[in-house]
């Protein structure tokens, strides 16, 4: 997987390309982390219309990120669901714990 971040007045967004599983955790946990410290940041978009594949590991991950960026006094935004990762969301009713953008669930 590739994570390429950007930033824009107060949103930091993770583009994110490839497979989202246990193998990314590491760096999507650090990246995001890195993140969710800058003071002028207020949403952390997570951007995944890239992505082809996510398990339940990469779920777990998601849901942490989310608890971390509360305790940061941040938001978590899912960006441009899709494909298989689109259907997996819809099935684990993830929109009810995510703010989910471009490509709305539910």
């Amino acid at each position: 997987m590739r994570i390429n971040a950007s930033i824009q007045d107060s949103t930091a967004v993770i583009h994110l390309t490839g497979r989202l599983d246990s193998s990314t955790y590491c760096s999507l946990r650090e990246g995001c982390d890195e993140l969710l410290h800058l003071p002028d940041i207020s949403i952390l978009e997570v951007d995944v219309h890239d992505v082809e594949h996510i398990n339940s590991s990469a779920i777990g991950m998601l849901l942490l990120i989310h608890e971390l960026a509360q305790k940061n006094g941040k938001q978590l935004h899912i960006s441009n669901l899709r494909g298989l990762v689109l259907r997996v969301f819809e099935l684990a009713n993830l929109h009810r714990h995510f703010t989910i953008v471009s490509g709305n669930v539910g």
